[in-house]
């Protein structure tokens, strides 16, 4: 099936939103480990560090995804 034009310079666009959003979760909870860090609060630096785990993974999916799309959207845009 042949993509119409524009599909993948908008999926490119989606996936760099994502990506974006994803950073900057990744950043807010750096934040939250932090505070509960100085707060002595290991239960919620346990949660943390799980939530904060989980949105790597999700870095590296959408930074994989973005680096698989871009050439196909970038070269034929």
């Amino acid at each position: 099936m042949q993509a119409r034009d524009g599909d993948e310079l908008g999926l490119l666009a989606v996936l760099r939103t994502l990506f974006l959003a994803a950073e900057e979760v990744s950043i807010t909870l750096v934040m939250a480990g932090q505070a509960a860090q100085a707060a002595r609060d290991a239960e919620l630096l346990a949660v943390v560090r799980e939530c904060h785990a989980e949105v790597e993974l999700q870095v590296k999916w959408l930074t994989t995804r973005i680096k698989v799309a871009a050439p196909q959207a970038l070269v034929t845009a």
